[in-house]
């Protein structure tokens, strides 16, 4: 029996944490779509810039998760909200990187 409760926290676990990244690649996303976009276009994505789009993009993440799913996470993490962050900022240099990548090697999506 304690197996089968091990199998089961496990999958918790998984379920969790995939939706929690699910939900940071989308916010990010998003918010390079919304609004980094648009203020790099006008060239006005500087420091305080920078910081209200990581706001914004937080924020975001955290009306999305679901409370039950924070609440697990939080079981698991004894800083959820360091995580999350954290999270965040290796979606954004993730995405930055293959954007550059994409720029550099002329295979842009338009």
């Amino acid at each position: 029996m304690g197996e089968i409760a091990v199998k089961s926290d496990s999958e918790f676990t998984k379920k969790y944490i995939d939706m929690l990244t699910e939900t940071i690649i989308n916010c990010v996303t998003a918010t390079n779509q919304t609004y980094v976009a648009a203020l790099k276009e006008k060239g006005e994505f500087g420091i305080e810039a920078q910081r209200e789009a990581f706001q914004k993009t937080y924020n975001q993440v955290m009306l999305t998760l679901k409370s039950e799913a924070y609440d697990y996470l939080k079981e698991i993490y004894n800083d959820v909200d360091g995580y999350i962050k954290t999270m965040i900022e290796a979606e954004v240099n993730r995405q930055k990187a293959f954007e550059a990548f994409s720029s550099s090697s002329g295979n842009t999506e338009e």
